[in-house]
Parts: C-alpha cells; structure tokens; sequence
C-alpha cells in the first residue's frame, strides 16, 4: 500500500481504517506513505486493526484522530490508532518508521479503554511492536478505568532512534507494558508532558534495557514515576543514562526481580515535588541479585523533597558507587531484610564555594 488516503470510515466492530487477518501471509507486508485519519472502529483499532498479520512495516505513515467507541461492552474497548488482536493464532510484528500516531481518542462512553495510540492484546503467540524514530502524540484515553494513553502492550516493545511520546492523557499510566516473556528495549526515547497516574506502569514484564532515556515534566496524578515489576524468574535489567526529572511524585519504584538492576550514569533529579511520597529517587524491594541494585556514576538529587532519595526493602545488598546523593548515605534508607554493602566513592555533600580573600 502507498500513497494513500484512508479517512472518514466508520464499522461497528473492529478495523475502522483497515483490518488485516493474513493467516500464512509469506510477507512482509508494506505501507508506505499511508495516512490513515478519522476513521471509527466500533471496539477497536480505530485506524488499523491487524490479527496473524506477520511482518508489518510502515514507513511515512500518519495515524490520526481515529477513534473507538463501546461496542462489545463485555470487553476492554481500544487500540484507538492502532490494534494488535490476539483473535487468531498467529504472531504480528508491528515495524514503524518515522511514523506518526496522533490525536486518537477512545471515548468516554468506553467501559474500559487500554492504549489510546497502540494497543497489542497478543500475549498468547508473542506479537510485538519496533519502532524508529516518529512519534506518539496527543492520544487520549477517556475511559473511566483507563490505561495507556500512549501504548498497552502484552508483548515486546522497542523503541529506539529519536521517539517522542508526548502530550498523551488519560487518568491511568502513559504506557503499560506487561508479558511473561516480553522484553521492553528503549534507546534514545523522549517522554514528556503527558498527563496520567505514572508515565510508566508494568506488571510480570521481565526484561528492562534503556539508554539514553529522557523522561521529564510530565503531570502525574499518583505515581510514582516508573513502577518495574519483572515477575518471578526475571532477569534483571540495566538503565543507563536514564533521566527522570521534574513530577510530583518518587522516580522509580521496582519489586520482583530475580537478577539485578543496574542504574548507571542516571540522573535523578527534581522529583517528588510534592513530597508526597516517602522517597524522591528510587524505592527497591525484593530483589533477589547477589548485588540486588547497583548504582554507579549517577545523580539522585531533590533538595526540598523526602530527604530520603534511596529505600532499600528485602534485597540482598546494594552497591553505591561514584554517584552524587543528595543526603548522602543518610539518604539511604535500609529497611528489614536488605543490606548495604559497598557505598564508597560519592559525594556526600555538595562543596560550598568560598570567595577568596
């Protein structure tokens, strides 16, 4: 499919735009230069509804204000731009490049509503979305039990080569992302100024790589920032040069891990404004790693906030290396069953500048 115009289509069940069930399709299939616009699916996939699709690559496409409403009330209404149906055996994966998915709605009138720009319900044949560079941008999840305004995903996500999310909202998370077996990969990602509960929020979603992630100034209403739960049998994750700055509310907040999570060169700046949680940076609480958190080269820093930036929970040790804490060790607040065991090199205290006579 290329240069193309779909707009203005309306079904009572899925697939307002485009509904694509190719069972054995030898593939790929290719949309270039589509756009696909105001366009009604009755439950879901307002735009683009795909389902045993195989590969899929869109390339200069633009998804926008596409919409869905309450049919099959029984069952969770979305995937407003774009849905992933786990309707038929057969895995989907979704490739965009240089796409644009904006200003898709589920309405209010939605019993429950799940990712307002991507929804991939496929948890049972491994469906997963790639995407390079392009955006996500003003979806809005009007449900009253929302989640994902941006992206809800039971499969794996990567993002990577310049993404923006932003100005998404709804009353629930910016992305949930959940599976057994999912794997969530973001490099070089900007989230911000979306509006929800948490920008990120997971559950038995086992695999965490970021670099170079920049998430800031986004309005939140519960927080905390990023909630990891990996599940039983996870293997740890590494955040590296990962940027949470600017909420209300604690930055990262994680449990159930099995391996090890790794922070490093992370700035964790300028959150829990509010004060409304017990810490601003990073709350760990069962973490089964031989060295359960490790820290290294980072900045955890909120003068003003909890004067607790780290709480440490039923973990195996932590590690602190070559990082700028704001409090120091003070800061780090160790509750039954955890253990500190190496906190050397940082900064305990910001230098005051002395004039000279």
């Amino acid at each position: 499919f290329s240069n193309l115009i779909i707009e203005n289509n309306k079904v009572v069940n899925n697939g307002g735009g485009m509904l694509l069930a190719l069972n054995d399709f030898d593939g790929p299939l290719l949309i270039n230069d589509v756009t696909i616009s105001e366009n009604i699916g009755g439950r879901a996939g307002g735009g683009i509804y795909l389902a045993r699709a195989g590969e899929v690559t869109m390339t200069n496409c633009t998804i926008s204000n596409n919409r869905t409403e309450n049919a099959m009330a029984s069952s969770p209404q979305g995937g407003a731009g774009i849905y992933i149906s786990t309707d038929y055996s057969g895995t989907t994966t979704l490739n965009l490049s240089d796409v644009t998915i904006s200003g898709n709605v589920i309405e209010a009138e939605s019993v429950s509503g799940v990712g307002a720009g991507i929804w991939n319900e496929d948890a049972s044949y491994g469906s997963s979305i790639v995407m390079n560079g392009g955006t996500i941008e003003g979806n809005i999840n009007n449900s009253e039990t929302p989640d994902g305004s941006a992206i809800y995903s039971r499969g794996s996500v990567t993002l990577q080569n310049n993404v923006i999310i932003t100005g998404n909202s709804s009353l629930g998370s910016v992305l949930y992302l959940t599976g057994n077996w999912s794997a969530f990969n973001f490099t070089d990602v900007q989230i911000y100024e979306n509006t929800g509960s948490k920008v990120i929020n997971s559950f038995n979603s086992p695999t965490w790589n970021f670099t170079n992630v920049i998430i800031r100034d986004n309005t939140l209403t519960e927080g905390p920032v990023i909630v990891v739960d990996e599940g039983t049998g996870s293997p740890g994750s590494v955040f590296e040069r990962l940027q949470i700055t600017g909420h209300d509310f604690g930055a990262f907040y994680t449990e159930r891990v099995d391996g090890e999570m790794t922070f490093n060169h992370c700035i964790f700046a300028d959150n829990n404004l509010s004060g409304s949680d017990d810490y601003d940076a990073i709350y760990a609480v069962d973490i089964s790693g031989e060295d359960a958190i490790v820290i290294t080269n980072s900045i955890l820093y909120t003068p003003g906030g909890s004067e607790i930036e780290v709480i440490l929970g039923n973990i195996n040790s932590g590690v602190f290396l070559y990082s700028d804490i704001n409090g120091g060790q003070g800061a780090v607040q160790i509750d039954d069953g955890a253990s500190l065991t190496a906190y050397a090199n940082n900064i305990d205290a910001d230098p005051q500048f002395v004039a000279p006579e």
